[in-house]
């Protein structure tokens, strides 16, 4: 139920799963799992609130999210698709607030670097579902360290082996990152092609919501 709320907020519904199937919030299901000690279903609610904050451009949400979920650990298996996908977004996340240059600047920088290290490790050992991810890791580390050139070449991979690879997703949210690492150097025509792509990635993907707030997100910023 978890998931499926999640790919409808992802498509823009605003069918309520936990209402459809539970006749609940999800709110209520969240402290439902705190008292009963389920804390696989509060890691799971946790991951999706993470993911949609993050895929909506919510840093501050998703990051609260991250917080609480650290909490609750669940090991480093690859082998679990939503944990592996869960740890990239960690790093992206870490990356993002480390480029605040913020008082917790060390922090986040070595969460990010750990993240690439383990998704080294995983691509190591299935380079087809990795090694697009570990490329983003690295374009953020880069951008990080205002390594232009390096940053600029390793969106450029990730987005080609997301690409080859068939994760239209994936693809898409390279494309975004892409998109304000451009914007932050003031390449605006860049940023807005990176942009106009991620969208239509989000759009081939069938994620409306995520297209929507890629629209929103061009119409403020150009």
């Amino acid at each position: 139920v978890v998931l499926h709320d999640l790919i409808l907020r992802f498509m823009g519904s605003k069918e309520i799963s936990y209402s459809i199937f539970f006749d609940t919030n999800e709110e209520a299901f969240y402290q439902e799992g705190l008292e009963k000690s389920l804390m696989s279903l509060c890691r799971y609610i946790l991951h999706k609130r993470k993911f949609l904050a993050f895929f909506n451009g919510d840093m501050d949400v998703s990051a609260e999210s991250f917080e609480i979920a650290s909490r609750y650990y669940s090991g480093a298996n690859a082998r679990l698709s939503h944990f592996a996908i869960s740890t990239v977004i960690d790093g992206l996340i870490a990356f993002f607030f480390a480029r605040k240059h913020q008082g917790n600047e060390n922090r986040w920088r070595k969460t990010g670097e750990a993240v690439v290290n383990l998704t080294r490790q995983w691509a190591t050992n299935s380079n087809w579902n990795f090694i697009n991810k570990l490329y983003l890791l690295e374009a953020e580390h880069f951008f990080l360290n205002n390594e232009d050139t390096k940053a600029t070449e390793k969106y450029k991979q990730s987005i080609k082996a997301a690409h080859d690879h068939h994760f239209i997703h994936e693809e898409g949210l390279a494309f975004e990152r892409a998109a304000w690492f451009h914007l932050h150097y003031g390449r605006h025509g860049e940023a807005l092609v990176s942009f106009t792509e991620s969208k239509k990635c989000y759009e081939k993907w069938g994620a409306h919501g995520l297209v929507n707030y890629i629209e929103r997100t061009i119409l403020n910023l150009f």
